[in-house]
């Protein structure tokens, strides 16, 4: 498959994929990943969660959370929850399993990691939003 990088993706580094439940939306976004790799106008690429149940460690079967067997996690001071990456570490997945279940999490937390990710990208990575 071909892919052709709009000139408002490279300016703003932003794709959201959105679909209803258990559609393959987490699956699409991460063959969406590679194909963006390929092609060379990335280096990394940033998957967000903007699942409001994903976020819970321990749910990950309930919530069908999609992080893929090759992942680990991750701890990076620059961003304040640990992520999962692949093991080229080319590809992150964020938001998933990064909070206990009795912990607080609302979309104003979910605005403020997005901020976080969004101020960090660097001038060859991609923010993949799924959900």
């Amino acid at each position: 498959m071909k892919i052709n990088i709009s000139k408002y993706i490279k300016d703003n580094q932003i794709i959201s994929v959105v679909g209803a439940t258990a559609t393959g939306k987490t699956a699409f976004a991460l063959d969406l990943a590679d194909i963006a790799l390929k092609s060379g106008a990335y280096q990394r690429i940033h998957l967000l969660s903007a699942d409001s149940r994903q976020v819970y460690q321990g749910l990950e079967n309930l919530t069908a959370a999609d992080v893929p067997a090759d992942f680990a996690v991750v701890c990076d001071k620059k961003f304040a929850v640990p992520f999962f990456a692949n093991q080229n570490k080319t590809i992150f997945l964020h938001g998933v399993s990064i909070i206990q279940p009795h912990e607080e999490w609302s979309v104003a937390h979910f605005k403020k990691l997005f901020e976080k990710l969004k101020k960090n990208l660097g001038a060859k990575e991609l923010l993949i939003v799924v959900g």
